[in-house]
């Protein structure tokens, strides 16, 4: 008898708490940023980080979870889910910062129709950003053409010996584009040269047609505006 009453205290000793009590991962409220960056090893690595806003402190193991496609995309566009796992007990009520990063290697060879991620929030709470294009364009272009679906970069570069350009904005259809990236090019014939300073605008074309796409910066004091005229046929 005595036996069967200390094994039966041993056994509620070690008993688990229920998981049902545990709180799962939810979507962040808002994506408030989003970066890429493709790191040339062998194989190649994409980097993808993002920061998000939560409902309240004590949010913890935010993470990036790329979907599964049974079929690639049309647009070329992979989705993430960015989560973030609340705290189990009472949290201060104010919202709070999360950050999250996936390193995607042999993403070339995985997923040769990617252009570009998303990272899906709450909502509208997300972010999409362009990692490659199918057709680039010079600012210094005066016409263009592309197709329905394709990406189109624009670029305005400069030397890095020269003043460099600021306020540097892009508008394609009057709808203002984000940049993509600012990259320093390094000099490959003339050990001479400074090299280039390239500010990239990536976006869709999306509707047929022609549409402006129009370039503003400043040189010093002097406001410069350029246009390029996009032929969008389709695809």
């Amino acid at each position: 008898m005595y036996a069967t009453i200390v094994a039966s205290i041993i056994v509620m000793a070690v008993m688990p708490v229920a998981k049902a009590d545990d709180p799962k991962p939810r979507l962040v409220l808002v994506v408030e940023s989003a970066t890429h960056e493709v790191q040339h090893t062998h194989p190649s690595v994409l980097v993808v980080k993002a920061t998000g806003q939560v409902r309240t402190l004590g949010y913890s193991k935010p993470t990036l979870t790329r979907t599964k496609y049974v079929t690639p995309p049309q647009d070329g566009v992979q989705d993430y889910q960015f989560t973030a796992i609340p705290p189990s007990g009472l949290a201060a009520q104010a919202l709070g910062d999360v950050r999250g990063e996936d390193r995607w290697q042999n993403f070339e060879t995985e997923a040769p129709w990617l252009k570009g991620v998303r990272i899906l929030g709450e909502g509208a709470g997300s972010k999409l950003i362009w990692i490659k294009a199918d057709v680039v364009f010079p600012s210094e272009a005066m016409t263009g053409k592309a197709k329905v679906g394709q990406v189109v970069e624009v670029q305005v570069s400069h030397a890095r010996a020269q003043f460099p350009p600021t306020d540097v904005s892009v508008s394609a259809g009057g709808q203002v584009v984000q940049p993509s990236s600012y990259t320093h090019l390094s000099p490959v014939k003339d050990e001479n040269a400074d090299g280039l300073a390239i500010h990239r605008f990536r976006f869709p074309a999306t509707t047929k047609g022609r549409q402006k796409v129009t370039i503003t910066f400043k040189l010093g004091a002097t406001h410069v505006e350029r246009t390029i005229e996009l032929d969008v046929t389709e695809s």
